[in-house]
């Protein structure tokens, strides 16, 4: 239930506010209510369209079939450490104790790296666009109140 403006000053000045004025105090929540609906939806209209613009910024085409850019190398190389990484860490779980086998991770990194560039090069280019955020699941209503039954 939503409180009027003449109910919510009355339980502003029951809970201790300062003036005994309930229409000045009215009159001052609905400015401020107004002012807050007026923002609300003035900014709710300017996050809307700079989201859309967002989204065509967020598009990204990818690298053309047969070529490498700069971010498909970087990643490789994150790909290629991921990879050692792991590859040191499996190591040093199934022998028990920390070792570092540096032919091994290297051979590892090199395989992972260049796996990744070698799919990039044979993938044709194509306009990747962010997955749209899920809307919020709605609450269920409460449950009524059992009547009680005469006996």
């Amino acid at each position: 239930m939503r409180l009027g403006h003449f109910a919510l000053a009355h339980g502003l000045f029951s809970y201790g506010f300062k003036t005994r004025n309930v229409f000045k105090v009215r009159r001052r929540i609905k400015n401020v209510c107004f002012i807050r609906n007026f923002f609300c939806r003035f900014t709710q209209q300017i996050s809307n369209q700079y989201f859309n613009l967002y989204l065509i910024l967020l598009q990204m085409k990818t690298s053309p079939l047969f070529r490498l850019d700069f971010r498909d190398i970087s990643k490789g190389l994150i790909v290629a450490v991921v990879g050692a990484v792991i590859t040191a860490i499996e190591n040093s779980i199934s022998t028990g104790s920390i070792t570092i086998n540096w032919k091994n991770i290297g051979l590892t990194a090199l395989s992972a790296g260049l796996a990744y560039l070698v799919k990039n090069f044979f993938t044709p280019s194509q306009v990747v666009t962010p997955a749209p955020t899920p809307a919020p699941a709605p609450t269920p209503a409460p449950a009524p109140a059992p009547t009680p039954t005469a006996q």
